[in-house]
């Protein structure tokens, strides 16, 4: 690919992984409330979340 066809591509590889990233940003950002409410530790929510990261769970 050159060109536009190139920048095309990467723009569009840019989106479909943007709400992946953010996705994964706010689930990190809440692990300690989602640990404080759940009664778990925070290492413990971290694990839960890396799993689910894993999986592909989206």
């Amino acid at each position: 690919m050159t060109g536009g066809k190139l920048i095309l591509a990467a723009i569009l590889i840019g989106m479909g992984n943007f709400p992946v990233v953010l996705d994964t940003t706010i689930a990190n950002v809440s692990i300690p409330h989602i640990a404080g409410s759940l009664g778990v530790s925070v290492s413990e929510a971290t694990w839960v979340i890396t799993s689910l990261r894993g999986c592909g769970k989206r």
